[in-house]
């Protein structure tokens, strides 16, 4: 199993991840807006589906709407993807262990699929729970339509502390949490198991394209699919708003007014661009960190072999 140190782990999640997200945030507010809207009976639908989102935002708001949030959401995705690329090696590592007898772990086996589950998920909820400030501020500056609610990073920092003190940069936590262990449970893991299963198949080459192409497409859809009902929950309680005027207690209590109010279909609003984002983000994310991934490490140095002649000489010159 290839061990790479934490710093290329960390720069190379960094590169990927801001690649990535830079490339796919206009499908990003697309979702977003998709998942807030419908939040109470009064609200108007404005949105009909993705493009219909995405081409109302670019007409009404400028296209540069399309990439609000920019900078928290590059910041989120630094700390959130890279955190979750260091954590996952020593997470794998350590369930692979426990699950050895001690007979056997000074040479472990390969890892289930069921561990690479859990080693993602543990990686991605304690990242997202250290970036969940700044999801806080990417997810309402994409939510609104107006661009006057902050006036950037800083700014976002300051006046929801001033409204809301510590605790409103906490919305949202459990079910981003909950949502961090399932994406990245989905998308790590699924991408782990697949890379090896189309290795041991014969059907890819390790370190090729085709094996991280086809394995981050496979990732991203399990992604999609696995986390769209709790990131609607997530996305209403970020942008819901504070104090009395709430209207969603706790994550139960937005899921159960969501299924009540809307049904359950709406824990599936945003899924056409939640999935359009996630495979190419994985995509570009993967092939991303792999060769940055490669670029970082340094290849260890080829012992030299002498020649015949060449060891004549060293023994010769070892002699005088």
């Amino acid at each position: 199993m290839q061990k790479d140190s934490l710093y290329t782990r960390f720069l190379a999640g960094a590169v990927a991840s801001s690649t990535a997200e830079m490339a796919t945030l206009p499908v990003d507010i697309t979702k977003v807006r998709l998942q807030a809207q419908g939040m109470t009976a009064h609200q108007s639908v404005q949105y009909a589906g993705m493009a219909d989102a995405m081409a109302k935002i670019a007409r009404l708001e400028g296209p540069s709407a399309l990439w609000k949030g920019a900078r928290p959401a590059v910041t989120r995705q630094i700390v959130y993807s890279s955190m979750c690329m260091v954590l996952y090696e020593p997470f794998r590592d350590a369930i692979m262990l426990m699950g050895e007898p001690k007979s056997a772990q000074h040479a472990p086996s390969s890892m289930s699929f069921a561990q690479k589950l859990m080693a993602g998920g543990l990686a991605g909820a304690i990242s997202i729970s250290i970036a969940n400030p700044v999801d806080v501020i990417k997810v309402r500056m994409q939510a609104d339509r107006s661009g006057a609610l902050y006036s950037g990073l800083i700014d976002a920092v300051r006046k929801i502390h001033a409204a809301e003190g510590g605790r409103g940069f906490l919305s949202g936590l459990g079910p981003n949490v909950t949502r961090g262990f399932i994406v990245n449970a989905a998308e790590l893991g699924v991408y782990d198991q697949c890379k090896s299963t189309l290795i041991s198949l014969g059907l890819v080459q390790e370190g090729s394209l085709g094996a991280t192409f086809g394995s981050s497409l496979v990732a991203g859809l399990a992604g999609a699919l696995a986390s769209n009902p709790v990131d609607v929950v997530k996305t209403r309680l970020m942008t819901q708003p504070a104090g009395s005027a709430a209207l969603y207690r706790s994550a139960h209590h937005c899921a159960f007014k969501t299924v009540s109010d809307e049904g359950l279909r709406a824990f599936y609003k945003g899924f056409l661009p939640n999935w359009m984002r996630k495979a190419p983000w994985c995509v570009v994310f993967f092939v991303t960190y792999e060769h940055a991934k490669g670029a970082l490490v340094v290849p260890a140095a080829t012992p030299l072999v002498p020649t015949p002649a060449r060891a004549k000489v060293v023994v010769a010159s070892s002699q005088e």
